[in-house]
This record gives C-alpha cells, sequence and structure tokens, in this order.
C-alpha cells in the first residue's frame, strides 16, 4: 500500500489541542514523509511544522537551546491565546 494512502486511511484523525511537530533535518527519509503526510492530514485547532536545521532524529536533545525557544514561544502563544 503506498504511504500517502496508508497516512490519508490509518493516521488521519482530529486533534482538539494545538500541535508542533518538530522534525530534525537529518531525520530518516521515510519518517520524515510519513510524518508529512500524517501532518497534512491531520486537523487540529492549529498547527506547526518546524524543521531544526542540523539535527537528527533527537532534535530537541540535538538543538536543546532551539527547542527551548520554540517551547518558550509556544507557552507565551497558549497564554495569550487562552
Amino acid at each position: 500500500m503506498p504511504s500517502s494512502v496508508r497516512a490519508d486511511r490509518v493516521l488521519r484523525g482530529t486533534l482538539a489541542v494545538p500541535v508542533y511537530m518538530v522534525l530534525g533535518e537529518h531525520e530518516a527519509r521515510g519518517r520524515t514523509v510519513l510524518a508529512y503526510e500524517w501532518f497534512e492530514v491531520l486537523e487540529a485547532p492549529s498547527k506547526e511544522m518546524v524543521d531544526f536545521d542540523g539535527s537528527g532524529h533527537r532534535a530537541h536533545f540535538d538543538q536543546p537551546g532551539q527547542f527551548a525557544e520554540l517551547m518558550t514561544s509556544v507557552l507565551d502563544n497558549t497564554r495569550a491565546n487562552g
């Protein structure tokens, strides 16, 4: 089954919360393709895909400062819109 069909039939979903997906630039291609496909069909109040340059699968460990900045921004936006 093509991955796009799999993402549409198996991974389609709705979340009632904002979604922030962090991907490392050097993530395995298979994981990246599926992540983008799932993100495209996901329904959520808001969603944001964030790519970390120079990172791999564990972007939050590879770029802890950048991840902390992102989470601070998420928290600030949540408080402002809450």
